[in-house]
């Protein structure tokens, strides 16, 4: 089977999504998934973005979201992004929507300068809830990996998406630390693969 695809980069990681909002085709298997995602075997990607027709008529899709080593999971927010992306230049072009998630219904808009916003709920800082394990609440840990000790933020998304996120830090400030800010704009590139 043929698929025809879009494959973009949302804040760094590789996204392909597949609109199967007309012939509403079952995923590939996780073994193709995983074949797919290698980029010597395939296109490769961080995450696949299933995208089917909504069962709501208030939203404008759903999607299902696969990661390179096939599992499947709730949310990506970046994948999301280009999901929105790709439907604000479909044949019916959109600005504002929703679309169905496994983790819920998210809201995305396509600002005029063509960046994507959606909004995946308020965060959760509560250590317990992210899930991640500290002695107390705090607005940044260090973390030890690899030898190395990172200054991170740990949250989730009220869709159940947790993160922990380190940066190169600047120099302290007297408020905290500095943490350098990141302009991401998605690169769509059109391609297809054989299933």
């Amino acid at each position: 089977m043929l698929f025809r695809y879009l494959k973009m980069q949302g804040a760094g990681n590789q996204i392909v999504v597949v609109d199967q909002r007309e012939k509403n085709a079952p995923p590939p298997s996780a073994d193709e998934i995983r074949r797919l995602g290698n980029p010597a075997s395939g296109p490769g990607f961080d995450q696949l973005m299933w995208v089917a027709p909504a069962v709501s008529d208030k939203a404008a899709a759903s999607y299902r979201v696969f990661n390179r080593d096939g599992s499947e999971v709730e949310q990506c927010g970046n994948g999301v992004r280009c999901v929105a992306w790709m439907l604000a230049r479909s044949a019916a072009p959109l600005r504002s929507f929703t679309l169905e998630s496994p983790a819920g219904v998210i809201e995305a808009t396509v600002l005029d300068d063509d960046q994507v916003s959606v909004s995946m709920g308020p965060p959760e800082f509560e250590p317990a809830r992210v899930p991640f394990v500290a002695q107390q609440r705090a607005d940044q840990y260090d973390l030890e990996t690899c030898g190395r000790t990172h200054r991170c933020r740990c949250f989730r998304w009220e869709t159940r998406t947790a993160y922990c996120l380190s940066t190169a830090l600047q120099q302290p400030t007297s408020t905290g630390w500095a943490w350098p800010s990141r302009s991401t704009r998605d690169s769509p590139n059109p391609q297809m693969w054989a299933s």
